[in-house]
């Protein structure tokens, strides 16, 4: 089966917290399943070196689970980046960058999704 590309989505959001707390929150893949069990029912860290981490994902999106293995590249607190490496969404690339503001943090989401 081929995959499906699906739009290249940009998502900003203001959010009134210093960076590194967004941060902390938003790009920690580690507690996934236990912030949002209702998206990720499950979460397997494979290895970290330094500040790459490979991550065996399970993501529901509505009726469907996705399994994925995962590359997470972290710049902290400027930036996370995640590549689909393998699996039901494989060749995918999500971007956030998270800028310091006068307002607090904003945070900057790219998702370009491919779907097989």
């Amino acid at each position: 089966m081929g995959q499906l590309g699906l739009p290249k989505i940009t998502i900003q959001k203001l959010v009134q917290a210093e960076r590194q707390k967004v941060f902390d929150v938003v790009a920690n893949y580690e507690n996934f399943q236990n912030t949002m069990p209702q998206y990720y029912p499950s979460i397997r860290v494979r290895s970290i070196r330094d500040n790459i981490a490979i991550v065996e994902e399970h993501l529901r999106l509505g009726d469907k689970e996705l399994v994925m293995t995962t590359k997470h590249v972290t710049k902290y607190p400027e930036s996370h980046d995640v590549f689909v490496l393998g699996g039901d969404a494989k060749g995918s690339h999500i971007s956030e960058t998270y800028d310091k503001i006068q307002e607090g943090t904003k945070l900057t989401i790219i998702a370009d999704i491919k779907l097989r």
